[in-house]
């Protein structure tokens, strides 16, 4: 029976996959970094995109630019000699950011649903619940949390979500 994997293996795994995934290259007058794949393989990624970007620029400073439209950095020649160990770093980060539970407000905007039916899809167990964050109001309020595997899964398949709302139709009707 294969061993199940741990908390830092999985985290190394998840860094490599997103690290294979950028795409380098170099034209003579910049050096290119392509992260398209990395931002279509993770919906994590996508619904944090201003997140991610912000995280390119720690690891960068100034010496990259960020084209959203390409989903590349760019490089002037000789502005960053060290730009292997520094993509490590960046692929680790992004992997943080790719793998981080989901909020209530991300799951509905990758699945196009309202927040009642999140709610009432959480409460009879459709969409189960991964963990629960705490958000800083007037005081420290429990934020439910969602696997982004999960959420991938669901967005992946929209179908399911069509049933539940068929479902939920059916029961109303048969309430009034």
């Amino acid at each position: 029976m294969p061993r199940a994997l741990g908390h830092a293996e999985r985290r190394s795994r998840r860094t490599q996959a997103l690290r294979s995934s950028f795409v380098l290259r170099e034209d003579g007058v910049s050096l290119r970094v392509s992260l398209g794949a990395c931002f279509e393989m993770h919906l994590g990624l996508r619904l944090r995109a201003d997140e991610a970007k912000r995280c390119m620029h720690r690891v960068f400073g100034r010496g990259s630019r960020w084209d959203p439209q390409l989903r590349e950095l760019r490089f002037v020649p000789g502005a960053f000699p060290e730009t292997d160990g520094k993509l490590d770093n960046l692929a680790e980060a992004l992997a943080r950011i790719a793998w981080r539970p989901l909020t209530p407000r991300l799951v509905a905007a990758a699945l196009g649903i309202s927040g009642q039916e999140r709610v009432r899809w959480t409460k009879d167990g459709r969409l189960p619940q991964s963990g629960q964050a705490l958000a800083r109001r007037s005081a420290l309020l429990p934020v439910p949390t969602y696997a982004v595997t999960l959420i991938e899964e669901l967005a992946a398949h929209p179908e399911t979500v069509a049933v539940w709302r068929e479902q939920d139709a059916a029961v109303a009707k048969t309430r009034a």
